[in-house]
């Protein structure tokens, strides 16, 4: 990760030579990590522990109906049943990264 400097060099076949150097940003890993799944009781809602290791320009869960907003990182979901949710995420140089969470609701137990 970082800034590095390319340096390009062309010489044609009358032997002239040209030179071009630039910086090329390599962002570090985006490490986007959700876990596998998820305990819900059926009435209640939790936030979704979302992490990345980069600040990220968009992120976008679906399906989006049972969560409290969809852009978020975090959002707080509250399904009736048991939802599996996609969450695509992009960083300002244009990496994107996806990962997969299932939400599993119980009904609670009364004695």
């Amino acid at each position: 990760p970082g800034q590095h400097r390319i340096t390009y060099r062309y010489t044609n076949a009358d032997g002239c030579t040209a030179q071009q150097a630039r910086l090329a940003t390599v962002q570090p890993p985006i490490n986007l990590r959700v876990p596998e799944s998820l305990i819900l009781l059926k009435g209640d809602s939790l936030v979704i522990p979302a992490q990345v290791a980069v600040p990220l320009l968009s992120v976008s869960w679906s399906p989006a109906g049972t969560l409290n907003d969809p852009t978020r990182l975090q959002p707080k979901a509250g399904p009736t049943e048991s939802e599996t949710y996609d969450v695509r995420v992009r960083t300002a140089l244009g990496c994107e990264a996806v990962a997969r969470t299932r939400i599993n609701v119980y009904t609670r137990l009364f004695m």
